[in-house]
């Protein structure tokens, strides 16, 4: 039994390299677990969509005029109404909420859906943006004069 003792004595664990290389690899994995964290990968509200619109003049009264605009298309379908917040700024400064601005407030983003803006001044240039909240980036933007 002495002399089985005095054996193990001398042996070591594990060797130096092989104590290095697993140091090594838990550090690549804690990097790369920690990048994963922080990149946002498996969120599907990392990166904002596009949405292509069509948009025609409606009835309006006096100078002021009305508009819709119409989903053609998005480039995610996972887009709620809720995430989506509407911009309109009037060359001067004027800004909605001073001008309707009239969306769907359920559902998905899709193609046909639409967003209506009333009460537009037709001789002053308007920007027209549908901001995508999470991200704070556009969907859609439009700058143009009511005629």
């Amino acid at each position: 039994m002495n002399k089985m003792w005095k054996i193990r004595k001398n042996k070591e664990a594990v060797s130096p390299v092989i104590a290095t290389i697993l140091m090594v690899a838990i550090t690549v994995v804690l990097a790369a677990v920690l990048y994963v964290m922080v990149m946002g990968f498996g969120t599907t509200n990392g990166s904002t969509p596009t949405a292509t619109m069509t948009y025609a003049k409606a009835s309006g009264s006096g100078n002021n005029d009305n508009y819709t605009f119409v989903v053609a298309g998005v480039t995610r379908n996972d887009v709620k109404w809720t995430d989506i917040s509407a911009v309109v700024v009037i060359s001067g400064g004027d800004t909605a909420p001073a001008y309707g601005v009239t969306m769907p407030n359920t559902g998905f983003v899709g193609a046909g859906d639409v967003v209506t803006i009333t009460g537009l001044d037709a001789t002053k240039s308007t920007s027209f943006t549908l901001k995508y909240t999470p991200t704070g980036g556009a969907v859609y933007q439009l700058t143009w004069t009511p005629s």
